[in-house]
Parts: structure tokens; sequence; C-alpha cells
């Protein structure tokens, strides 16, 4: 009984330190342009999808790049939790998602969430 005490604490100290990571990075991009967030390494834009499938247990993933004459050193990590967005009329707050890094090398990533989300994403871009 105490094991599952200490397990509910750590999880909820997990999740509140997701959330507090949620809200910075929600801050920090409202204030920054999306060059700067380009120049710190802080965002990749503009991407290409270049694979989508399914992995065990049915999670969707997507395969993106960035183009090598736009690639900059980069703050990502395997782990990681990112935010999508889509940049319509230079407002990239309006329609975003997040994910989480599956794996990642000097201009492609791969990441893995609900595919709903992203694909809202997607479709804008088509209407657009």
């Amino acid at each position: 009984m105490r094991e599952i005490k200490r397990l509910t604490a750590l999880q909820e100290a997990v999740e509140k330190e997701k959330k507090h990571e949620v809200e910075t990075f929600k801050q920090m991009i409202s204030v920054k342009s999306l060059h700067q967030l380009t120049e710190e390494g802080l965002a990749w834009y503009p991407l290409s999808i270049v694979d989508n499938g399914y992995t065990l247990g049915e999670y969707p993933y997507y395969t993106v790049e960035i183009a090598s004459d736009k690639y900059r050193p980069h703050q990502f990590k395997s782990g990681a939790v990112i935010q999508f967005f889509h940049n319509h009329n230079g407002d990239i707050n309006s329609l975003s998602c997040s994910a989480t890094i599956y794996y990642i090398s000097k201009n492609q990533a791969i990441f893995s969430d609900k595919r709903e989300e992203f694909d809202k994403l997607v479709d804008a871009d088509y209407e657009s």
C-alpha cells in the first residue's frame, strides 16, 4: 500500500512538471517570433511530412524533415514533448497540437501522438 502511495505521488509530480513545461513553452512562443524560435533551436520551420503509419498498439507516427538549407542546430531530444503548429498568416498560436519525439536525427524526426489532432493541422494546410 505504501508503494502505491509513493507511485501515485511520483505520477502527480511528473504530471505537474509536464503542465509547467507546457505553460512555460506556450508563454515563450507567444512573445518570440518564429524567426527567433528557429534561430534559438526551439523550432524547425518549414517541415515536410515524409512518412506516416502506425506503430505496435496502433499508435500513429509521422516522420518529418526540414530541408538541409533551413536546418539549424536544435535542442530537441527523444522523449521530449513538442508542439506542432500551422503558420496561418503568421499566427503560430491559433492551431496547434502536441506530440512526443520518438527518434530524432540531424534534420529528421519521428513523433507519435493523437492522429486526430495532427490531422487538423494537415487538413488546415490544404484548406489555406
